[in-house]
């Protein structure tokens, strides 16, 4: 199993969606935040492998 940090500004704009967006927006965050939780490398969308030296950390070059 893997950890996922997630940033201030990030754990604010979820707050707003789950007070905005209702209950579906709500499920789907849910679901979206397990499932990079349990299985990062796979899923059910269209899953890409980085290309180039990307190392997959969020900052950009």
């Amino acid at each position: 199993m893997y950890t996922l940090d997630i940033t201030t500004q990030a754990k604010k704009d979820i707050a707003y969606l789950k007070k905005n967006g209702g209950k579906a927006v709500t499920n789907k965050i849910e679901k979206l935040l397990v499932e990079l939780i349990e299985h990062p490398k796979t899923g059910t969308e269209q899953v890409e492998q980085l290309k180039g030296n990307r190392q997959g950390n969020g900052q950009e070059e």
